[in-house]
């Protein structure tokens, strides 16, 4: 093991903790440092007993964005090393969209260029008093590129512009106010509003949250119909999960428990039930995939192998199949076909 590895990861009760640890490098980003960073979000996302992931930085700050040494190396490089560097980073921050539980960072000092990008692209960002935000690029003449398109996300377009051909930094309390940040707390009382804040996540359904999450995110891009329709059909998914029905006082029963992310929905021997599939689109501008498969039919890989060679002709093949597949509602009700015995369908994500 490396004797200071780049990133720190830990998980301590029902919290994922990963710290970047470069504080000598003020926490930039190298090859190194992203590549740990995706291997803890994609642990923690892994393990069913994690509610959130908490992103700190080691040292005076949280991030200082892209290591100029590491910058100036690839540089010289050609545009196809160039663009596969990039590329990693962009898969980052693609990736914290992806994970299941929120993704908090929590930021003492500063986060600049690509550390504010990567603050930012956390679904929260907590900042004690001190910290400063900012994206200074332009000053050495390069382009903030990707982080604007977090950035366009959490801000309006005016003070956007502003905040990336300035170059300037900002307060905490003034990246709360634009809408950069969720939270600023005291610098006494930080870690301690920080625990709190994560630990409420504990409280809340894993299921519903994760479900919420992924609906919020997908509506990027959607049509006013489109959003409706796409929070209907998830309300109906989330009406499945037993996390929902033990919250509204409904008996479980057999083979409910069914969401993104919970798990494998058991489904005992001998029932005889219909399970009606709505595959849910999960890149933005596809329609929503509905009523996919209606013929009653065991659990099996059979229903599986249909549903793959359905999908593409229903939707295009453009869309990512065992992710719409870990979107599948099952409805369970009594019908006159066998079910396969024993036979059970995963819905974890990929």
């Amino acid at each position: 093991m490396t004797e200071n590895p780049p990133v720190i990861y830990a998980v301590e009760g029902h919290v994922a903790l990963v710290t970047l640890n470069r504080p000598e490098k003020r926490n930039a980003l190298n090859d190194e440092l992203v590549g740990g960073l995706k291997g803890a979000l994609r642990d923690a996302d892994a393990r069913e007993e994690v509610r959130a992931v908490l992103v700190t930085g080691a040292g005076a700050d949280f991030c200082s964005g892209a290591d100029l040494s590491a910058l100036r190396k690839i540089s010289e490089g050609s545009v196809g090393d160039n663009l596969e560097d990039a590329r990693s980073l962009m898969e980052l921050y693609a990736l914290i969209r992806r994970v299941r539980v929120p993704v908090v960072a929590a930021v003492r000092g500063r986060a600049l260029a690509g550390g504010c990008g990567l603050a930012t692209a956390c679904d929260v960002v907590l900042a004690a008093a001190s910290a400063r935000f900012g994206y200074p690029e332009v000053k050495i003449g390069f382009v903030p590129a990707m982080v604007m398109a977090i950035l366009r996300r959490n801000v309006s377009e005016k003070r956007a512009f502003e905040l990336v051909t300035r170059g300037q930094e900002i307060s905490a309390p003034e990246a709360e106010r634009v809408g950069l940040v969720n939270h600023v707390y005291e610098d006494a009382e930080f870690e301690t509003r920080v625990e709190r804040y994560v630990a409420d996540f504990e409280r809340v359904s894993r299921t519903a949250v994760a479900l919420t999450k992924r609906l919020l995110y997908q509506m990027d891009g959607l049509t006013f119909d489109a959003a409706l329709q796409s929070g209907a059909d998830l309300n109906a998914i989330a009406r499945m999960t037993a996390d929902c029905r033990a919250g509204v006082g409904v008996g479980v029963g057999v083979g409910v428990g069914v969401g993104v992310g919970v798990g494998v929905a058991e489904l005992p021997e001998n029932n005889r039930l219909l399970v009606e599939l709505r595959l849910l689109a999960t890149i933005p501008g596809l329609a929503l995939v509905r009523s996919a498969l209606r013929t009653p039919v065991g659990v099996s890989d059979g229903l599986l192998d249909k549903m793959r060679a359905a999908t593409p002709a229903t939707c295009g093949d453009a869309i990512d199949v065992p992710l719409a597949l870990a979107s599948a509602v099952v409805l369970l009700s009594q019908a006159d076909t066998m079910l396969v015995p024993g036979a059970k369908m995963s819905t974890q994500l990929p």
